[in-house]
């Protein structure tokens, strides 16, 4: 692998430095903790190739920022199981995560920590996923990953959707908790009743859905309208100016909000992405893909 480089003016005598971020994007694509070793070939125009092994002879070990994390919540009643991706290529003392949470209209689809009233070291929790009560109205997640070597965040946002005057409670203890979940099972049984008498079948694969896409502060949100029923899933997928695929189709985060945000975009250039809703009766179509360019 290499990366040419002008050094400018060589009577200024200018520093040629490669930022070892550089080595964990395209066409390096190298990980955390990647052993290199360096060596610089020099060729001065009209003049003689200097080659010379920069660095340790046995080479460095990069120390490059944590990937990027993705956020997925999964709601059931008045609770919600919250899920994160490893962001992390090695295991190193400095590697944190921390699931901050808020009810502030302000932390939708922010990732402003200002916002956020809670929050909880969530780094050795087996299978990176918390159950977690929500607020009444909105609930926003936000996971934080760092490793000592730069800081990622994400964000995600829950609305607890039941009957507001009703009780909720856990099955068992003698009273009806009635919740949109408890109506789509009612839904599911209906539609499996009907099936059945009829052989005409009702239930319905999701509707391509129409989504729009937001920026700000290298924040790109991607909104639609959410389903009232409850067993709807949403996938998010972009490229990163990856034009030679057909179509943008590497995960972002899945949701059952009616938002997804990721940050940490890099100015100036072009996104794609795509959404499609999945339910218990299958997978429906994505969506065309719309191109956002960051600022």
């Amino acid at each position: 692998m290499w990366k040419p480089t002008s050094c400018g003016d060589p009577s200024q005598a200018p520093r040629c430095n490669l930022p070892l971020s550089e080595f964990g994007k395209y066409p390096y694509d190298l990980a955390d903790n990647s052993l290199v070793k360096g060596r610089v070939v020099a060729s001065i125009k009209g003049g003689k190739t200097h080659i010379k092994n920069c660095g340790p002879v046995d080479g460095f070990t990069l120390r490059l920022p944590p990937n990027t994390v993705t956020l997925t919540a999964t709601q059931w009643n008045t609770n919600a199981k919250v899920c994160w991706s490893d962001p992390f290529d090695t295991a190193r003392l400095e590697n944190r995560i921390t699931l901050h949470w808020s009810k502030d209209e302000k932390a939708v689809g922010s990732t402003n920590l200002a916002f956020y009233s809670e929050n909880k070291d969530v780094t050795k929790v087996v299978g990176n996923c918390m159950n977690m009560a929500l607020f009444e109205g909105y609930t926003s997640f936000l996971a934080e990953v760092t490793n000592g070597c730069g800081t990622k965040r994400a964000t995600i946002t829950v609305k607890r959707t039941f009957c507001p005057t009703c009780s909720h409670t856990k099955a068992g203890d003698g009273e009806h908790p009635h919740s949109f979940e408890i109506i789509d099972k009612i839904r599911e049984k209906l539609e499996e009743k009907i099936e059945e008498k009829t052989g005409r079948r009702t239930c319905k694969v999701p509707p391509i859905v129409a989504f729009n896409v937001s920026q700000k502060d290298n924040k790109v949100t991607i909104s639609w309208a959410a389903s009232r029923y409850q067993d709807v899933e949403y996938e998010v997928v972009w490229d990163e100016g990856s034009f030679w695929e057909k179509e943008p189709r590497s995960t972002l985060g899945k949701a059952r909000s009616n938002s997804f945000t990721t940050e940490m975009l890099r100015p100036l250039m072009t996104y794609r992405f795509s959404v499609r809703a999945t339910n218990r009766c299958g997978t429906g179509l994505w969506a065309e893909a719309v191109a956002e360019t960051v600022n």
